[in-house]
């Protein structure tokens, strides 16, 4: 039996973070995180798992930007959804392939359809 791809969603409110890990949890093994200093310890830990990351913008400590940076210099082709109520949030110079943008408040089966169809054709699965 092939293990589960992991997707780490990362955002400062658990309810946001149980919401998306309730639609996933039967097709993905799910990882959170409350903020982007989490999702980078939590990175560093299961990178070989991680098939994709789903992040909010606005997070304390560290925020969606500078996690996205975070992780485009670690592994370029990972696929990243951005979530936040701020269309454009200066995400503009880090605009790639392998991201995809869902403005809040969205559906969660839009995001889980956004998320099937970045790993389907733009992901690089779970390798380091």
């Amino acid at each position: 039996m092939r293990a589960k791809q992991a997707i780490l969603v990362v955002d400062d409110d658990e309810r946001v973070r149980e919401l998306i890990r309730s639609f996933l949890i039967k097709d993905y093994d799910v990882l959170l995180a409350a903020d982007g200093a989490e999702a980078m310890d939590s990175y560093e830990l299961h990178a070989g798992r991680i098939a994709a990351v789903i992040t909010d913008m606005r997070m304390p400590r560290v925020g969606g930007r500078e996690l996205v940076e975070w992780l485009h210099r670690r592994r370029p082709q990972l696929p990243v959804i951005v979530m936040s109520g701020h269309p454009g949030e200066g995400m503009e110079h880090l605009r790639r392939q392998q991201m995809a943008w869902v403005e809040k408040p969205f559906a969660v089966k839009e995001l889980v359809t956004t998320l099937k169809v970045m790993l389907e054709t733009q992901g690089d699965g779970a390798r380091a």
